[in-house]
């Protein structure tokens, strides 16, 4: 079984790697320019020795599993993983709140991909109310409108009669974990299925490579002094979150908001800060129809975001609604793919208090240096390097011919 399906996406995969490493300069004997052997230094030792092969995997054939929410960010982070690991990506889970809708969505934008052997499982999900209510995630946990210009009506009404949350997903990431000694994961979600499943069965923990996780904290002003509060992710389920940074033999690294928004200071990828970006996706959406379902998608929830938070309508611009996006989930994508986009990273302790929240900003957190820890924290990332292999992916992924249609 585990032959067919390497075989199956050898056949499938919608990108050459010769193309990509054409464009990075890897596989071009005539004398590079400063950039182009600035790219070379920082990516020659993860792809050089597959370009000179032809080979069609990046080095490591670990497999990966992504856990998913689906939001606009994530659709983004899925187009990079499925341009940057064809081979890798063996299992995708979705949950937060209607995680069926969600599985329907990413099976979608994997068919457009033709990149349907991928599997998705449904994972564990809920009402509004079935989340801890803090302000800042409010609007996250009341957007109910996914799928909206991009599935039909009937479709949607299907959906709605389904199922809300499912153990699926947890079944079916033991099954890897079962039969891999080495698995990958890209949290990019709340870890609800993940912990559950160690919690369950801890000795599945020694078959995790590395979990990369999209979550963290910000630094809150507080009368007392400054605070780190969770972000989203982790307030979605603050005690899975707690258990996931407990297994202390699990390698995790940490992109959190706090780091990633001095990365990215305005916190918003859009035309004014990253215009090749835009014009990338604009151009890919041509030949894409994921990229064009991307700017659909993004604009109903810039929108509701704006309409929430009013705030937000200086950060992200009613003119930009769907043709921006957020960089962190991004950015974990870039940085497991591209290790020296990650600038500096420090071994730390992470404690969460689930019992101290602050209703506005989430829970408290503490964090100290720790030199024995399994936890990394990403200091710095590097936004030139994210640019580079976020233009070449999405270029390489136009100009398949399998994937475009």
């Amino acid at each position: 079984m585990r032959e067919r399906h390497k075989e199956s996406h050898q056949t499938n995969s919608p990108i050459p790697l010769p193309a990509i490493c054409n464009r990075l300069g890897l596989m071009n004997t005539k004398p590079a320019t400063s950039l182009a052997q600035t790219i070379v230094g920082v990516l020659a030792i993860l792809v050089l020795s597959s370009c000179n092969n032809a080979a069609p995997v990046v080095g490591d054939t670990t497999p990966i599993v992504i856990i998913t929410d689906m939001e606009p960010d994530d659709r983004i982070a899925l187009h990079l993983l499925i341009s940057l690991f064809p081979e890798r990506v063996n299992l995708i889970g979705t949950t937060v709140m209607h995680s069926y809708r969600k599985m329907v969505l990413a099976e979608r934008l994997l068919q457009q991909l033709n990149m349907a052997h991928i599997p998705v499982s449904q994972g564990s999900g809920g009402t509004a109310n079935d989340y801890p209510d803090v302000v800042s995630s409010r609007a996250g946990r009341e957007y109910d409108l996914e799928g909206a210009g991009i599935l039909d009506r009937s479709t949607l009404r299907n959906i709605a009669k389904q199922a809300r949350t499912s153990k699926n997903f947890q079944t079916e990431l033991r099954r890897i974990l079962n039969s891999n000694q080495s698995v990958e994961i890209i949290l990019l979600a709340p870890p609800t299925d993940l912990t559950a499943l160690l919690e369950e069965s801890p000795e599945l923990a020694t078959h995790i490579s590395r979990v990369h996780v999209m979550g963290g904290w910000t630094e809150v002003k507080q009368s007392t002094g400054a605070e780190l509060r969770t972000t989203y992710n982790w307030n979605m389920d603050p005690i899975a979150s707690k258990q996931l940074l407990m297994f202390d033999a699990l390698p995790i690294t940490i992109y959190s908001s706090h780091v990633l928004h001095v990365s990215f200071p305005t916190r918003s990828i859009q035309r004014a800060n990253y215009p090749k970006l835009i014009e990338q996706l604009e151009s890919s959406s041509k030949r894409l129809p994921s990229i064009a379902e991307f700017f659909i998608a993004g604009s109903s929830w810039d929108n509701h975001l704006m309409d929430r938070i009013p705030a937000l309508e200086k950060a992200i611009g009613r003119e930009n609604a769907g043709r921006q996006f957020g960089p962190a989930d991004p950015a974990v994508v870039v940085g497991a793919f591209a290790p020296e986009a990650i600038k500096k990273r420090t071994l730390v302790k992470v404690r969460l208090d689930e019992k101290d929240l602050d209703p506005n900003s989430g829970f408290r957190v503490y964090v100290e240096p720790s030199a024995d820890s399994k936890i990394e924290l990403v200091d710095s990332f590097d936004e030139i390097l994210f640019e580079r292999v976020f233009v070449d992916a999405f270029e390489s992924l136009s100009l398949n011919p399998a994937a475009a249609n």
